[in-house]
């Protein structure tokens, strides 16, 4: 079962450095590099942790981040939610709670491709009534290799 100290501080050491070897993991903590090989495979088969590739936004020269919050009307929600995710540039869709019912992240290389993302694509799906968009303006925080335990 996953839960002690020893899971934390592997999984403190992948999201630090995914390409650490499973001999460098043991070197650093009290366990065998089949050991290692154990904990890691029996936390990625329990969906603890999983080994994933990151795509840096900004240097694939998308330069807006946008939060459109989304009003949905004559369907249901969730309907609308699922369709939205097939939407090009989409990066997250939740349903919300509040004056809005779903927000989503898009991301986009300019302004010319924002307009065009919300005039070909956002305005053709149905049941979205009112859109309301935020350009982020400056990211403060942008955390790829975040990881629930304090270092």
């Amino acid at each position: 079962m996953y839960g002690d100290e020893l899971d934390e501080r592997i999984i403190e050491l992948l999201s630090g450095d995914g390409r650490i070897s499973n001999r460098e993991i043991a070197r650093r903590l009290p366990l065998t590099e089949a050991a290692v090989s154990t904990r890691i495979r029996r936390l990625r088969e329990q969906d603890v942790a999983h080994v994933v590739a990151v795509a840096d936004l900004f240097a694939m020269g998308f330069d807006l981040l946008v939060s459109i919050e989304i009003e949905v009307a004559g369907r249901p929600t969730r309907e609308v939610a699922d369709d939205l995710t097939d939407l090009p540039s989409v990066l997250a869709c939740c349903v919300i709670s509040g004056r809005h019912d779903l927000m989503i992240l898009v991301a986009a290389r300019d302004h010319v491709d924002l307009g065009r993302f919300m005039t070909e694509h956002l305005d053709g799906v149905a049941g979205v009534r009112r859109v309301t968009p935020s350009l982020f303006l400056e990211l403060v925080k942008y955390q790829t290799g975040w990881t629930p335990f304090p270092s």
